[in-house]
């Protein structure tokens, strides 16, 4: 009884990953579908199944002219299915004319942890979307590369006007760890926006130095 059940078992474990690899298929070919709706849905259902046979196709549908919902789901999937032949792509749909696009791409490369997508992103802190340009910061702390810490200073300074990009701006220059960040993350806790004072405070709880405590 108990070897009917444990051949039963790895029947029925077999028969379900070919429904699933049947449906990687299925939606791999809607992503080719004319009408856009069947291929937002195959974007939506690849990134669900998340099997990296769909990687490839996905980042062909980045280009999808007649959808920016197709191309900021796929930069969502690619971010999620972790694959490093992702990078290049996202980084040149950081440039894409929608902003929701850009913004998709920058937190997918933000998952993908590539030091490629430094130098982009750092441009991406330059972006007319404020929310490009407050998850590029983000993004680039998580990151963690020197070379953003000037980037993010001079974003820090020049946004006086978003306490959100400030913000997160201010998070990303406590994930640096740069002692460069202290004073003026220090002065940043006399903002007139509360959640830049708190946030500054956390960046510098990061940084853990002395000048902070007083």
């Amino acid at each position: 009884m108990k070897m009917k059940l444990a051949i039963l078992i790895v029947v029925l474990a077999v028969s379900a990953m070919n429904a699933v690899a049947d449906d990687v298929d299925k939606w791999i070919k809607d992503l080719n579908d004319p009408i856009p709706s069947v291929r937002e849905a195959a974007v939506v259902a690849l990134k669900d199944l998340n099997d990296t046979r769909a990687v490839v196709p996905l980042i062909q549908s980045l280009n999808d002219t007649d959808s920016s919902i197709i191309r900021g789901n796929a930069a969502t999937a690619l971010g999620e299915l972790k694959d490093p032949r992702a990078v290049d792509p996202l980084i040149g749909i950081l440039s894409d004319t929608d902003s929701g696009v850009r913004d998709n791409a920058a937190l997918a490369l933000g998952i993908l942890n590539d030091s490629r997508a430094v130098g982009p992103l750092i441009q991406a802190l330059s972006d007319t979307d404020s929310g490009v340009r407050g998850d590029a910061a983000l993004v680039l702390g998580k990151l963690k590369d020197p070379r953003a810490f000037e980037p993010l200073m001079q974003s820090f300074n020049t946004n006086t006007g978003s306490s959100i990009i400030r913000g997160r701006v201010a998070i990303a220059l406590g994930e640096l760890k740069d002692p460069r960040a202290v004073d003026p993350l220090i002065q940043a806790l006399s903002d007139t926006d509360s959640n830049v004072r708190y946030t500054a405070a956390q960046a510098l709880g990061e940084l853990n130095d002395s000048r902070a405590v007083g």
